[in-house]
């Protein structure tokens, strides 16, 4: 009797749980005179590939700098067509009291399967010349199974010093051993020099690492503040109702405004969080084995693509001294090699990044956050918070399986049989 064994491989299509499309870095420097959004002031952008219907979520940073102290540049991001414009609308990004240094800012539109163009739009408010420089732009799309999110250009007052709820991005179902990543951006201002806009997100009652944050000072108000927030595992599985909440250090008043909240549930194998608190301080120039952050190691079992979301707090001990950072996965430097991330207008505030690198083998990996002086003074980082977030890249197309025919069949065993004859005779002869 003759048996036929015919084996076919699946081709492993990866986690369908996100899809990263757009992964996009541009150093080059871009302006712009223009008062309105047109087609020759996009600053940047890319495609991405959405599976199923999904919140569209980008994360975007750049250093801005401006030719009129009066002026403001101000973008927005548009999913889609270029009439679908992103939560929030036109955001204040960049005005003199924060040029030339990293700020981010967080957009999000629900989008269906389909391929769509992520693109940043910049403009001037006075009509004098603004600049982008060094920027970077990460656009996920996260099933709504597994995502929730929403925004409020209103203005929410108080002048507590405890908290209350400043937005809600709805009920978050979460798998068991899955941790909670949330995005949030705001602008905020407040009534004194001394007083700051505290800012913390709930899952439930359970308090999102970092649990109490400086999002907003005299310094930096009226401009969008962009971070981030993780849960750890240790939530059991369920639906959760995700918050941001605000305060004011002193009680005077403060205010948000053009809030975007975005939460994500996400499998513990695609997630590496950490956070601590403590401060970190060196006078280094350059970027050594001592002045370097260990977050952690993330391992990818296939060709992958890795975001890594940062935050922290910084302080200098000269005025005219720069906190610069990079990111490192394993060996390689993640996207813009050496960002500024804070001067003397913003420090003691938190201050994020983004960065990325694309198409990693597979492998374990640490993560890490670099850090240096521009001059040689003491510079300071604490309450620092690291989310690196792994998808597989796309896997390729499975083989092609030919159709059943039965002529090819018969044609088949004909072979095999004339192939066992020869076979047998041929051990006759011996």
């Amino acid at each position: 009797m003759l048996f036929a064994v015919v084996s076919l491989t699946a081709v492993a299509s990866g986690s369908d749980y996100y899809k990263t499309r757009t992964l996009v870095n541009h150093t080059g420097e871009v302006s712009t005179s223009t008062t309105t959004y047109d087609a020759g002031n996009v600053s940047i952008s890319g495609t991405i590939e959405v599976s199923a219907t999904s919140n569209v979520v980008v994360y975007y940073t750049a250093e801005g700098s401006l030719t009129n102290t009066n002026d403001i540049l101000r973008l927005r991001c548009t999913i889609g067509g270029d009439t679908d414009i992103a939560h929030i609308s036109d955001i204040k990004f960049v005005d003199y009291s924060n040029v030339n240094v990293t700020t981010s800012a967080v957009f999000y539109i629900q989008k269906s399967a389909g391929s769509h163009q992520v693109k940043i739009w910049f403009r001037s408010s006075t009509g004098d010349t603004v600049k982008l420089r060094n920027q970077t732009l990460t656009a996920v799309a996260y099933p709504t199974s597994l995502s929730v999110a929403n925004h409020d250009a209103a203005a929410k007052k108080m002048s507590s010093t405890t908290y209350a709820d400043a937005l809600s991005a709805g009920t978050l179902s979460v798998s068991s051993g899955n941790d909670i990543l949330i995005y949030y951006s705001a602008e905020g201002n407040t009534t004194v020099p001394a007083e700051v806009l505290h800012v913390r997100c709930l899952a439930d009652s359970s308090e999102a690492k970092l649990s109490d944050i400086k999002l907003v000072d005299y310094a930096t108000q009226n401009l969008t503040r962009s971070t981030v927030f993780y849960n750890e595992t240790s939530l059991p599985a369920g639906s959760y109702t995700i918050k941001a909440q605000y305060r004011s250090s002193t009680g005077d008043g403060v205010t948000l405004r053009n809030q975007t909240l975005i939460a994500v549930s996400c499998p513990d194998a695609n997630l590496v969080a950490n956070s601590s608190a403590a401060e970190v301080s060196t006078s280094e120039t350059t970027y050594g084995a001592t002045n370097v952050w260990n977050a952690g190691t993330i391992t990818t079992d296939t060709t992958s693509d890795v975001i890594v979301y940062y935050t922290a707090e910084g302080s200098l001990a000269d005025t005219d001294d720069i906190l610069r950072i990079q990111c490192k996965i394993g060996d390689s430097v993640a996207s813009i090699s050496d960002i500024k991330f804070v001067d003397a207008y913003s420090t003691n505030i938190t201050m994020s990044a983004v960065f990325y690198l694309a198409n990693l083998d597979a492998g374990s990996y640490p993560v890490k956050i670099g850090y240096r002086s521009s001059n040689g003074n003491e510079v300071t980082l604490r309450n620092q918070t690291l989310a690196a977030v792994a998808r597989k890249a796309a896997p390729p197309p499975p083989l092609p399986v030919p159709e059943f025919s039965p002529v090819g069949l018969v044609a088949l065993i004909a072979i095999l049989s004339a192939v066992l004859a020869v076979a047998t005779l041929m051990r006759r002869e011996k």
